[in-house]
């Protein structure tokens, strides 16, 4: 499994990147991004299974840097990460196509795993049933 840390704080990255290691146990190769520039560039190549996706980059901030990676890659379960609880930006995030809004609160590591654990699957389950649902008939 491929996941795709977009996030520009270097501290920030590696503390998330400890936390879900301890759960994945190798099952799971993390990518790093700081800008959403390096990101679009990394997820051209293809071969990402989810996108943990920090909403104030360099380069974008707020609901335009998870609209930017959503419209161009639709297919790709994106967790939001924030610092802020915001239940009105988190609710937008949801209504626009994330998978989950999490805080950047690395001590429950079990949590942070399984959210992203269940936004993958969440995400293959749709697909899934995309691909194999007929289309309404009117």
């Amino acid at each position: 499994m491929n996941i795709l840390i977009v996030e520009d704080n270097p501290t920030d990255r590696e503390l998330l990147i400890e936390a879900l290691e301890e759960h994945f146990q190798a099952q799971a190769r993390f990518r790093e991004a700081s800008n959403l520039l390096d990101a679009d560039s990394y997820l051209k190549r293809g071969s990402v299974d989810c996108v943990i996706l920090d909403l104030g980059l360099p380069d974008s901030a707020g609901l335009d840097t998870f609209t930017r990676i959503y419209m161009a890659y639709p297919q790709i379960p994106i967790v939001v990460m924030s610092n802020t609880a915001n239940l009105k930006l988190a609710t937008e995030m949801i209504k626009a196509g994330a998978e989950d809004y999490i805080l950047k609160d690395y001590t429950n590591t079990v949590a942070l795993f399984r959210r992203v654990m269940f936004a993958i699957e969440r995400c293959s389950r749709n697909r899934r049933r995309l691909m194999t649902d007929p289309p309404p008939t009117d």
